[in-house]
């Protein structure tokens, strides 16, 4: 199996940070504003989300470092997220050996293991640098997670759902106009990511649930308003 080598076009397409940079001490939620740490979609352009929830969505890769470097904050988080709230990852594709990086992740939905293998599988591509390139050395290393081998092609392989999947994360990564992750897009209506916190990934947290917070606030104003009419 190859090593993966971690180039500079990472750095730009993960961030635009330094992976190592020193994060700014993090901000109270007063000092949040559009056009800082945070931007509002354009409404014309931003797609609906079906759900009766806020949605949260996480523009990542396997291949990305700073995606890597978010990931255990971003799995307690997702823990202890409110009721009210729907988290989703959209595997993204600016290198064309993230593809089957982005697969590999709807396969492993579809079986229903996607939370317990991806803190390994990020651990194989940023750590170990492990290249996935070759469908069987991927199905190899999922077979050791103690995943069956053959359900894992069966999911992984090219098929008129997954070929949906893969488009339809394109097409919110065109809607969303998505240049760099990690990138986070709260209930359609906002959007931030590790550049507008400086690297700081608790901070990013917390603007996501600043977000979730104005939106839970602006619903429960448009609920108010309905019911006096």
């Amino acid at each position: 199996m190859k090593k993966l080598l971690i180039s500079s076009f990472l750095c730009v397409t993960c961030g635009f940070l330094p992976l190592f940079a020193t994060a700014a001490p993090a901000k109270t939620t007063q000092q949040y504003q559009a056009g800082k740490q945070y931007k509002i979609l354009n409404k014309a352009t931003a797609p609906t989300v079906a759900s009766n929830k806020i949605v949260v969505l996480e523009f990542f890769s396997y291949g990305c470092p700073w995606c890597y470097h978010l990931e255990p904050t971003l799995e307690k988080w997702e823990k202890t997220k409110p009721e009210n709230v729907d988290f989703e990852r959209v595997p993204v594709v600016f290198h064309p050996n993230w593809k089957n990086l982005a697969r590999a992740y709807y396969a492993l939905k579809a079986l229903g293991v996607a939370e317990k293998i991806s803190p390994t599988l990020f651990t194989a591509v940023q750590k170990q640098q492990l290249n996935f390139d070759n469908d069987q050395d991927l199905a190899n290393f999922v077979a050791k997670q103690g995943i069956d081998k053959q359900k894992f092609l069966d999911a992984y392989a090219p098929s008129p759902g997954m070929d949906a999947q893969m488009a339809n994360a394109a097409n919110l990564m065109r809607r969303y106009k998505i240049t760099q992750i990690p990138t986070i897009v709260v209930g359609d209506k906002y959007v931030t990511n590790t550049s507008m916190v400086n690297g700081d990934d608790q901070q990013l947290i917390q603007v996501v649930d600043y977000l979730i917070k104005k939106i839970t606030k602006e619903q429960q104003g448009e609920n108010k308003q309905a019911s006096r009419q």
